[in-house]
C-alpha cells in the first residue's frame, strides 16, 4: 500500500485542498477506450476537501460497508477520480513532468494499464500547485460513496493520521457512460407500471439513434427509445434533467412495490445480481443519454445533486495503485 511521506503524512496545500506533493498518473484502457488519460495523484486530508464536490447521492448500506472494510484494511479501496475543467497550461504543464520525470510503478491488468511517473524537477510540483490556484474546484467523477465513508470514518476516529488518495483529470481526458437502471417489477404489476410509464413518456418514433433528450427502455425484451412528455418542447431541460425526472417524479409517484438496481454498461443489461429477483419478475430496463462533463459541472454550481449511479466514468482506477510502495 502507499505509505511512508505519500500516505501517513497529509500532504496538503492549505488554502485550496490540493497536496503538495504529486506523481503523474497515467492510465489506460485497452478493451473499451484508446489512447491515454494523464492526470496526476496525491493525498488529500479530511480537513481539505471542500474543494472537492460531489455530483451525485451515495446509498446508506454502501457507505456504511466501505468504511468499515477501510477500518478493517487501513486503507480505502483505491483513490477516487476528480475532474475539472480543461485548462491547456496544467495539460501541457502535466505533458512536461512526464517527460522530465521517471517511471516509479507500472501495474498491467486484463482491461487497463496504469503508469506512475515522478517529475526530476522540484520546481514543477511548485508550477503546478500555482496553475492549480486558477481552479475554482473539482468534482468527483468515481468514488463518492468512497468518499463518504472516508469522511464518516474521520468523524468517528478524529485521532487518525490519514489522508484521501486523489487522482485529478480534466474533463477532456475522461469519457462518461450511463448504468443500466434496472427495476424489477412483480408480473402482476409489469402491465400497470408500463401504462404507468406511458402517461408519462412518449415512444419516439422514427429517430435512428439514441441521442440527448431521448432514454432506452427495454420492457419484455422489447427495445423502445423513449422522451418524457414534459420535455418534449422544451429541450434546454433534457440531459440531466431526464435522470432526476426517473427518480422524482417516475418512481415516486409509483406508490406499489419494486427494486432497482444498477449494471455497469458494458455488461449484460440484465447482469446477474443478488438482488435482482428476475426469476419471478418482470424486469424494466433503462438507460439515460451519458451526462457531459459540461453538463454536470453546471448542474454542480447549480446545487443539484443526482440520484446515485448517475454516471459511469472511463479511465477506471486501478485498486492497485495505493498498494504500491511510492515512500
Amino acid at each position: 500500500m502507499i505509505h511512508g511521506d505519500l500516505w501517513r503524512r497529509a500532504l496538503l496545500h492549505k488554502d485550496r485542498g490540493l497536496p503538495s506533493e504529486f506523481y503523474l498518473v497515467i492510465q489506460m484502457e485497452d478493451k473499451v477506450r484508446t489512447g491515454k488519460s494523464l492526470g496526476f495523484i496525491g493525498i488529500v486530508d479530511y480537513q481539505n476537501l471542500s474543494s472537492i464536490w460531489p455530483h451525485e447521492d451515495t446509498m446508506e448500506a454502501v457507505v456504511e460497508k466501505k468504511k468499515m472494510e477501510f477500518l478493517k484494511e487501513g486503507n480505502i479501496e483505491k483513490p477516487i477520480l476528480v475532474i475539472y475543467p480543461r485548462h491547456a497550461l496544467i495539460y501541457h504543464h502535466l505533458q512536461r513532468g512526464l517527460e522530465e520525470g521517471g517511471l516509479v510503478y507500472c501495474d498491467d491488468t486484463e482491461s487497463c494499464q496504469t503508469q506512475l511517473f515522478l517529475p526530476h524537477n522540484p520546481s514543477w510540483q511548485n508550477d503546478l500547485e500555482t496553475l492549480m490556484q486558477e481552479i475554482d474546484h473539482g468534482v468527483i467523477a468515481d468514488g463518492h460513496h468512497r468518499m463518504d465513508a472516508f469522511k464518516s470514518m474521520c468523524v468517528s476516529q478524529p485521532d487518525m493520521d490519514i489522508g484521501l488518495p486523489v487522482v485529478w483529470m480534466d474533463f477532456d481526458q475522461i469519457t462518461v457512460y450511463s448504468f443500466y437502471r434496472n427495476l424489477d417489477i412483480s408480473h402482476e404489476l409489469a402491465e400497470e407500471f408500463w401504462f404507468y410509464l406511458l402517461s408519462l413518456a412518449d415512444v419516439v418514433e422514427g429517430v435512428e439513434r439514441w441521442k440527448a433528450g431521448i432514454f432506452y427502455c427495454q420492457y419484455n425484451s422489447v427495445d423502445y427509445l423513449m422522451r418524457w412528455k414534459s420535455h418534449e418542447n422544451n429541450p434546454s431541460s433534457q440531459g440531466y434533467r431526464d435522470i432526476l425526472f426517473f427518480q422524482n417524479t417516475l418512481l415516486d409517484g409509483w406508490n406499489k412495490e419494486y427494486s432497482l438496481y444498477y449494471n455497469n454498461p458494458f455488461f449484460n443489461k440484465t447482469g446477474s445480481n443478488s438482488y435482482s429477483e428476475s426469476a419471478k419478475d418482470t424486469i424494466f430496463v433503462f438507460q439515460f443519454y451519458p451526462i457531459s462533463p459540461q453538463e454536470l459541472f453546471r448542474a454542480v454550481k447549480e446545487d443539484i445533486v443526482l440520484p446515485p449511479k448517475s454516471t459511469y466514468f472511463l479511465p477506471r482506477i486501478s485498486k492497485n495503485m495505493i498498494r504500491c510502495n511510492l515512500s
